[in-house]
């Protein structure tokens, strides 16, 4: 379940229907993970994907603006993992 609410969650980002940032999904990631049982083959990568997110986007305030935030980065690892 977990694979298909987060291939729903990218679908939603990638078909423009509904404006979605990268933080958006960050954001709806952690839930549906809150949500859903831990997977052993996608959880571990999908919390590390969080995680690199974060601290890049946390690089990118400090840097103030001139360091790319790492969204686009993001969203291809998501999509790495889910296999979309």
């Amino acid at each position: 379940m977990l694979h298909e609410r987060v291939t729903e969650l990218i679908d939603r980002y990638e078909s423009g229907d509904e404006w979605l940032s990268a933080g958006d999904v960050m954001d709806e990631l952690e839930d549906i993970m809150d949500e859903e049982e831990y997977d052993e083959e996608l959880s571990p990568k999908l919390y590390k994907a969080i995680e690199e997110y974060v601290l890049q986007r946390h690089e990118a305030e400090r840097g103030g603006g001139r360091i790319p935030d790492g969204s686009d980065e993001f969203i291809e690892k998501i999509e790495e993992i889910i296999g979309y």
